[in-house]
Formats: structure tokens, C-alpha cells, sequence
């Protein structure tokens, strides 16, 4: 535990340093390009069903093929914990062979991280993101050595990712990640100076502020404040009744569920709503997208590694991505979103396996 903690705080801080040079912006492919030629996917989190066949060959039919048919550079970053509560046990089993030759990493990191009691170098356990506690840093941990990984790499190659992809390695998608369905989200960004996030709406009982952290499309450098700013915001010490009062003032208009904290019964609100008010916060647009992704547990799984109920990709259309509004904005709620994302036919996919 010690060693992963020391790691991920050297991490953060080079991730900071990173942010800040100018040789990985000197290209002004900061700006989000109408023509995406450069995608990194951060697939981070505990591994769990990552090893059965029917979870990594998903990821790859619906976030790499398409994309790498039509030419577009795409990356794959690793950043998983051992601890893989309802998967497979990877402390005795390593990852399998078959995920290393499809997906072809870029990097692969391991660490182990305790979310009921991590380190203090992650979370300040008594206060925590907006005085609210440490649940969800575990992924925001892991996502942070991956968006690590994948600033490196452009620091190495002198030129940034025009998107970064995060998503679960449990999780797998009904819908594949077409490049038109990349070139309209592309348009969106242009809209949006200070970068767009697009994910489905959550579960946080909300219809429009919500938005599901399973799987998330960020332009560039839009993750960094997915990401870095909200690592922050766990590490809070001070002003955490401030800050409480803060987030649910702030959300409880747009409709987002307030609850009771079980054992310290202040105000909450969920880890969804908590990630997406930071991004806000930071002046980053958020918009909808359907891809009809699921976590897939291991009661899903066949005999053979594969995934039961899913049906084939190319009876469904893409991924779809909110455009906004006349009033320069985004702002579907769940159904509006599923009625627009049904008028899309099944795309057809490009496939270099």
C-alpha cells in the first residue's frame, strides 16, 4: 500500500509539472480539431471481468477498431488495481495474454488502493472531495496514473491527444465509437473553448446535471480537469462544512437527489454529481452521449468468456453525442437523448484485428 501511495503522489505531481509545459502544447492542437486524428483510451479502475474474452474484444470491436479503420491514431493506456472485488483474482493470475496482443497498451500500471481507508497522500479521510469523503477516489486515483501515462507519451512525441477516452475495463458498450459519430463531437468542442465532456445521464435521480462516470469521451485538455481538478478536490482539509453546504446549494436546484450520509448525517449527494459539479466548476461544457454501456459482473459471463444478453454491434447504430441547443448549449435530458440517439442507423464497422 505504501509503495502504490508513493507512486500516485509522485504521479499527481508530475502530473502538474506536465500540465504546464509548453513543448506538449507547442503544436495548438489544444483547441479542439473538427478533423481527430489522435485518441488516448484510459481504460482505469479494478480489472474485475477485463480477462474474459467477451469484456476485451468488446472494448476493442467498440472503442478501437472503428476508430483505427478510419485512420485515426488510437492508444491504449492501462491503469488497474489487483484488488478486483467481483472479478477475477489477478494477485494469482496475471492479465491475459490475449488482452496484451489485442489492445496493444501503451502502458500498463498496476496499483493497489483500499477505497474504505486509502492514504492521506489521496484523500484526507475526515473531509475529502467538498467535505463529503474519499468514496470514488479509487478510480480517480487510477485514472490520474493513466492521464499520467498519457502525458508522457506527448511530452515524448511533442504533441498532445486531441481526445482522451476513460472508461471502466469492466465495462462494455452496445454501441461502437464511429468516426463520424467522433467528427460530430469534434464540431460540439468547437463550441466550447475551455473543452467538452460527453457521458449518459447518471443515476443520481437528476435528468440533465448528472452524468455517469462509466464511460466518458473528454476533449482535450478537458480531462485534465476531469481528472486532475477533482484528485484535488479529495486531497480538501479545510473549509469541509463550507464546502458541503457549497455543492448541495448548488446542485439541489438542478434537481440532483440530497440525502443523508448514513454514519455522519450531513447533506450528500452521490459520487456522480460530485465529479461533474467539478467540472463545471471548472468551465468545462458537459453534454450528453449514448452508448449503451453496462458493467459487466461475473454472473454475465459464459462458460466460454463471453458476455450473455449482448447483442450483435452491427444490428445497432453508434455512439451519439449531443450537440447543443439554440441557446448554445447542452442540456438533453435521458429521454430526449434516447429519442434523438434511435433515429441513427447501425454503422457499419471497420475492423484491423
Amino acid at each position: 500500500m505504501a509503495r502504490a501511495s508513493s507512486t500516485l503522489l509522485v504521479a499527481a505531481a508530475s502530473l502538474r509539472a506536465l500540465a504546464k509545459d509548453p513543448a506538449v502544447w507547442a503544436s495548438g492542437a489544444s483547441a479542439a480539431p473538427h478533423v481527430p486524428t489522435r485518441v488516448a483510451l484510459c481504460l482505469a479502475g479494478q480489472a474485475r471481468t477485463f480477462n474474459a474474452s467477451g469484456v476485451h474484444e468488446n472494448i476493442y470491436e467498440t472503442m478501437v477498431a472503428p476508430l483505427r479503420g478510419a485512420g485515426v491514431a488510437v492508444d491504449v493506456f492501462l491503469a488497474l488495481d489487483r484488488e478486483s472485488r467481483k472479478g477475477f483474482d489477478y494477485k494469482a493470475r496475471p492479465l491475459a495474454p490475449a488482452v496484451r496482443r489485442l489492445l496493444q497498451p501503451a502502458s500498463v500500471v498496476w496499483h493497489t488502493i483500499d477505497q474504505a481507508s486509502p492514504p492521506a497522500d489521496l484523500c484526507a479521510s475526515y473531509c475529502g472531495a467538498y467535505g463529503l469523503g474519499c468514496k470514488g477516489v479509487s478510480q480517480t486515483a487510477h485514472q490520474t496514473a493513466c492521464l499520467g501515462s498519457i502525458k508522457r507519451r506527448e511530452k515524448r512525441e511533442g504533441r498532445p491527444y486531441d481526445w482522451v477516452l476513460l472508461a471502466r475495463p469492466d465495462a462494455i458498450l452496445a454501441r461502437a465509437l464511429a468516426f463520424d459519430s467522433l467528427a460530430t463531437a469534434a464540431a460540439t468542442a468547437a463550441s466550447f473553448p475551455k473543452g467538452v465532456v460527453f457521458a449518459r445521464p447518471g443515476r443520481c435521480q437528476t435528468a440533465t446535471y448528472c452524468r455517469s462516470d462509466t464511460w466518458v469521451l473528454a476533449s482535450r485538455p478537458a480531462a485534465d480537469a476531469y481528472v486532475l481538478a477533482h484528485a484535488e478536490e479529495f486531497r480538501r482539509t479545510t473549509s469541509c462544512a463550507a464546502a458541503r453546504r457549497e455543492i448541495v446549494d448548488a446542485l439541489a436546484p438542478e434537481g440532483a437527489k440530497v440525502h443523508v450520509h448514513k454514519e455522519e448525517a450531513y447533506a450528500t449527494v452521490c459520487v456522480e454529481c460530485k465529479l461533474y459539479h467539478t467540472v463545471r466548476r471548472a468551465g468545462v461544457a458537459v453534454c450528453g452521449a449514448i452508448a449503451d454501456d453496462a458493467i459487466v459482473r461475473q454472473n454475465r459471463l459464459a462458460a466460454d468468456g463471453g458476455v450473455e444478453g449482448v447483442d450483435p454491434l452491427a444490428r445497432r447504430p453508434p455512439v451519439f453525442f449531443e450537440a447543443p441547443g439554440a441557446d448554445g448549449r447542452c442540456g438533453a435530458n435521458e429521454s430526449e437523448l434516447l429519442a434523438m440517439a434511435q433515429t441513427m442507423r447501425p454503422a457499419v464497422r471497420a475492423s484491423n484485428r
